[in-house]
């Protein structure tokens, strides 16, 4: 034991001193050397052969060192740091070729590290709970706080725990200063069922979800604990006010705990029993059915069995939800719905990011291919001298590495870059969600892995071809075999594949997010401003809100630029919807489930300001007031399904089961929520006859819709700056944000189609340039002997249009399965579209083309007498 210890610490030392080392093996080997020609010396033979004769009895002086640098150190570290200095060396000297390899690393590697930082975002993360997937969400369909309390009731042999929860934005004043945050109303069971503990106090438990009204306590977030109270131990018991009311902070939820939805941010937990005060709406009542369920299987109880005993055992209070199996989905990632919008963009990203790294592996891998011929002379001297073929291809994989090295290295740059470019195009106003990608410990691990892949994908083939050749012939340097020839063209037509199917996908991308552009939305979004407040969370009674809401009305069409103002209680396109039930008795019978009735309350001047035009009748006026006869407009969709064919001027509905209007007008249908909704009923109220606490000001500004609304703002502030104003965008904004997955998937799409172009056309360039340098000789032979220089030209071109040619032909089957993979984010579009294949097949056959002229055009220019006397 003792000898291998010293053995191995003999082994470590000769790492250290490398050149006192190697001076004393040279003199030691000069001294056995010297021993054996004096004795080949006296045994009478000449000097040099003594010589001879003695190299060849030590087994050669270079290998000897060799033998005993084994012995010495760690062969394997010790080749690695020759290989790593020598690979610099090698790419030090080449440049051109250096950066050309790291530029195309990087972009391939950086767009896959950003993606799947929000592949593992929206996919994979889990809430930060213990045991999340024992985690489910009762749906399809929402619960009264009754049902749900009765729901617990019966399922205690499948559910471990339950709770429910309803996102709330509230305002909360502390130390003279007001701010708007997201919250929760959430049942006393919330943090027992999810397992999370309170890193500071207590957090709420059932007692503070006993009697309704009664509990006036909250939690708030470590993270609003650290930032708006500096970590303070003494905020626990600490009187804040939540929409101006008094309430106590008993506990600070553990770090990183953001609420039940992983992709939301809610800094406040308030007890349901609050629900009137917050929602306006009693907690108890049977017929509000408006609470997500989410609950914790029962120790050995798997999904499939708890949804049959919740099915077997709870019976829903209304006729429409029996028509409606309860099920059960993974809870994993909370309640919200982020994942099922975002997780068909977010993989096909992904795929698309991953065919760019492919085409760049590809590329990188045919340029090494064609670089190592070049060396064969190199490669050939080295095994001459004794070096196996195993120690080479180690060496080229040590140069392959160190480019994947730095292309990981900048390409951690791009993926900042992208990073922050697709998180500023998912943000949308008024939208709660919290996306930031943050390396995780399994996205540094992938990272790693894909540059392992992509060190060993680029120089593993390389490395094999060109140790394959005897190195006699490298010496000579004969002609090449037929293999590396065709491995490099395989990798030409592979690139063309994906590079075809990337830009399909781009085409497709940008024409249906051309056609979503494009469809009539009914109004006119553009130069509109909009800003929301809610001035009784900050203790106005309804009364005086309606004041402030008429002086910022007032002071608003004061603002320079503003030609339009008016208020309105949903933001078009905002994804916000406010619905009731009406009861038209001369309507046409239908049959099917009823439409939402949607409805937005709105001043006068609303229509003007949108620009959405009545068709017929009249807008609301100053006499529509609250002593009126209540009246309302509705749009076109309204008439056509409840008295399809005839005017709805003057007829009169039930709404909201108690009040009698009258329609006085009738408005052009315009899109509600989603830009690819189809017509949708929407019904519209006078403010002035249904007063609402939340209202958002619309503008229509003829100059910077920025500038205008930081002067509405300051307009807001100038009546009560202790209002907070909010969701300040503009109403382009929303429209955009509705279609940010089609932006997102449009802009990555083009970019890595165009990351593809230029990666596989300066592969393309790069190897015909290799090509014309290689075989110059023989293009001066052909040139002497009578060949025209446009000859020249097509002997190059040929090649490269047939290796296209044929990757296309490849190309367009999987580019149409790739398509059709694609059909379900696409709109107006038909995912196997020839006119668009082709459109793409011919950009990037000009483009490749075009890339392969410029070197083979210098082919032309050879000087045939010249390159002869080279030779």
């Amino acid at each position: 034991v003792m000898r291998r210890l010293r053995a191995a610490l003999m082994r470590v030392r000769g790492l250290f001193g490398q050149r006192r080392l190697e001076r004393e093996l040279a003199d030691e080997l000069e001294s056995h050397l010297q021993l054996h020609i004096d004795e080949n010396l006296r045994a009478g033979m000449a000097p040099a052969e003594a010589r001879r004769r003695a190299i060849i009895a030590l087994g050669g002086v270079e290998q000897a060192k060799e033998q005993y640098r084994d012995r010495r150190g760690v062969p394997c570290v010790t080749h690695l740091v020759q290989d790593t200095r020598y690979g610099l060396r090698t790419l030090r000297r080449n440049p051109g070729f250096a950066a050309a390899a790291i530029v195309t690393l990087a972009l391939g590697l950086g767009a896959n590290m950003a993606i799947f930082r929000f592949v593992d975002a929206v996919v994979l993360e889990s809430l930060p709970v213990p045991n999340p997937e024992d985690l489910v969400v009762v749906r399809p369909f929402a619960f009264s706080y009754p049902s749900f309390r009765q729901l617990t009731a019966v399922t205690t042999d499948v559910f471990a725990g339950t709770a429910v929860r309803s996102p709330i934005r509230v305002d909360l004043s502390a130390d003279g200063l007001t701010e708007h945050l997201p919250a929760e109303l959430v049942s006393g069971s919330y943090f027992g069922m999810l397992g999370v503990e309170p890193a500071l106090g207590r957090v709420l438990d059932p007692h503070d979800d006993e009697a309704e009204g009664a509990a006036r306590v909250c939690v708030i977030s470590y993270n609003l604990w650290q930032r708006r109270f500096e970590g303070d131990p003494a905020v626990v018991g600490r009187i804040i006010r939540l929409n101006a009311e008094p309430f106590e902070i008993v506990g600070v939820s553990e770090r990183g705990f953001r609420g039940a939805d992983l992709h939301a941010r809610h800094e406040v937990q308030i007890p349901m029993s609050m629900t009137r005060l917050f929602a306006g709406m009693v907690r108890d009542s049977p017929g509000s059915t408006w609470l997500l369920v989410m609950a914790r299987l029962a120790p050995g109880v798997t999904r499939e069995q708890a949804e049959a005993g919740v099915r077997a055992k709870f019976d829903p209070p209304f006729e429409w939800q029996k028509q409606q199996p309860l099920s059960l989905a993974s809870g994993r990632q909370g309640i919200g719905s982020l994942r099922s919008q975002l997780e068909h963009p977010v993989l096909i990203a992904q795929l698309l990011s991953g065919c760019v790294l492919l085409i760049a592996c590809a590329n990188l891998a045919s340029l090494l291919l064609a670089k190592t011929s070049a060396r064969r002379r190199e490669l050939a001297v080295r095994q001459s001298l004794g070096a196996s073929r195993g120690r080479i291809v180690s060496q080229l994989l040590v140069e392959s590495s160190l480019l994947a090295c730095a292309g990981a290295t900048a390409g951690a740059g791009v993926a900042i870059v992208l990073n922050r470019l697709l998180t500023a195009m998912l943000a949308s106003p008024g939208w709660n969600v919290d996306l930031t990608a943050v390396p995780s410990a399994l996205g540094i691990g992938v990272s790693v892995g894909v540059m392992i892949v992509a060190a060993l994908s680029i120089g593993l083939l390389p490395a094999l071809v060109a140790t394959r050749e005897a190195p006699l012939d490298g010496l000579r340097e004969a002609p090449l075999s037929g293999r590396p020839r065709y491995l490099g063209r395989a990798l030409v037509v592979a690139q063309v594949v994906v590079c075809l199917v990337l830009v399909f996908a781009a085409g497709l991308f940008a024409r249906s997010l051309h056609n979503l552009r494009s469809v009539d939305l009914g109004l006119d979004p553009q130069q509109v401003a909009v800003l929301t407040t809610n001035p009784e969370r900050s203790g106005y009674s309804r009364d005086r809100s309606m004041e402030f809401y008429a002086e910022w009305l007032r002071r608003a069409r004061l603002v320079p630029g503003v030609s339009n103002a008016s208020l309105a209680s949903v933001v078009a396109m905002s994804q916000a919807m406010f619905a009731g039930t009406v009861d038209v008795p001369d309507a046409e019978p239908r049959e099917g489930p009823t439409p939402n009735n949607n409805i937005n309350v709105v001043t006068p001047d609303y229509f003007r300001t949108v620009g959405l035009p009545i068709v017929a009748g009249r807008s609301f006026t100053g006499t529509d007031g609250p002593n009126a006869p209540p009246v309302v407009i509705v749009n076109e969709r309204f008439a056509e399904y409840y008295w399809p064919g005839r005017s709805p001027i003057g007829r009169q509905f039930t709404i909201f089961s108690k009040t009698t209007v009258e329609i006085v007008g009738l408005v052009r249908t315009a899109k509600y929520r989603t830009v690819r909704e189809e017509p949708q009923i929407t019904i519209y109220l006078p403010l002035a006859q249904r007063p609402r606490s939340e209202l958002t000001l619309h503008a229509r500004i003829a100059g910077s819709t920025r500038a205008a609304a930081a002067a509405l703002l300051r307009a807001a502030h100038a009546i009560d700056p202790n209002v907070p104003v909010y969701d300040v965008a503009a109403l382009e904004d929303h429209v955009n944000a509705r279609l940010s997955n089609e932006r997102v998937l449009n802009v990555l799409s083009i970019l890595f189609a165009s990351l593809a172009l230029f990666v596989a056309c300066a592969g393309l360039y790069g190897l015909v340039s290799y090509a014309v340098v290689r075989r110059r000789r023989e293009i001066g032979i052909r040139l002497a002997v009578g060949a025209q220089r446009h000859d020249v030209l097509g002997l190059f071109l040929r090649d490269v249009v047939a290796l296209v040619a044929i990757g296309m032909a490849l190309g367009m089957p999987l580019a149409f399965a790739a398509g059709r993979q694609f059909s379900s984010v696409l709109y107006g579009l038909d995912a196997t579209s020839v006119s668009t294949l082709l459109l793409a097949a011919s950009l990037l056959g000009t483009v490749a083309i075009l890339a392969a002229a410029i070197p083979s055009a210098r082919a032309m220019r050879v000087d045939p007498i010249a390159t002869l006397r080279e030779q």
